[in-house]
C-alpha cells in the first residue's frame, strides 16, 4: 500500500514558544530581542509560559524574565556587588563578587522551601569537599549568614 508523503511539522504554534525563545526567556533575557519581534511580544511570552519555565529551573535559581519582568530590575541591581579586598584582576583591577542567587532570593524575602533546601546542600557540599568548591571561605560563610536569616540551621562543617 502507497505511503502518504508527510511535511515535516515546521509551522511555529501561537501558544508554544520556541526552543530559542524559551532560551531567551530563560538565560538573556537583558539584551535585544533574538527571537522574538518587540520587548513586548518577549514579556507576553514571559507572562503566558511563566509557570512552565519557573519548573524548569532548580531550586535557588530563578529565569533571566524572572529579574526583568517580576521584579522589574536588574540582578545587578537587585544583587549587591561587593568588592573582595585585595581581589585583583589583570593590571589590579578588582573583581566585583556577588552574592549567590539564592542569598538575594532570601534578602528579598522571595526563597521557597525548595530554595533555602538547594543553598543548604551547596553549602554542606562544599564544605565536606573543598576542592570541588567553586566558592570561597568567605562565600559560605556569607551563605551561612543568609540561611541563618531566614532561620535555616546547620552544623558547623
Amino acid at each position: 500500500m502507497p505511503r502518504k508523503k508527510r511535511l515535516p511539522f515546521v509551522r511555529k504554534l501561537r501558544d508554544q514558544l520556541t526552543m530559542g525563545q524559551a532560551q531567551e526567556l530563560l538565560w538573556s533575557c537583558f539584551a535585544e530581542p533574538r527571537h522574538f519581534e518587540t520587548e513586548a511580544d518577549r514579556r507576553r511570552g514571559w507572562e503566558q509560559h511563566r509557570a512552565e519555565l519557573m519548573a524548569r529551573t532548580r531550586p535557588g535559581r530563578r529565569p533571566s524574565a524572572y529579574w526583568k519582568y517580576d521584579l522589574e530590575t536588574y540582578p545587578a541591581v537587585v544583587r549587591e556587588a561587593r568588592i573582595l579586598a585585595g581581589a585583583k584582576h589583570g593590571d589590579g583591577y578588582k573583581v566585583p563578587v556577588y552574592e549567590h542567587e539564592t542569598e538575594t532570593l532570601i534578602r528579598l524575602g522571595l526563597a521557597s522551601p525548595a530554595d533555602l533546601a538547594e543553598l543548604a546542600g551547596e553549602v554542606a557540599f562544599s564544605e565536606r569537599d573543598p576542592d570541588l568548591s567553586r566558592h570561597t571561605a568567605e562565600d559560605l560563610a556569607r551563605m551561612r549568614a543568609a540561611l541563618a536569616s531566614a532561620g535555616v540551621t546547620m552544623a558547623e562543617g
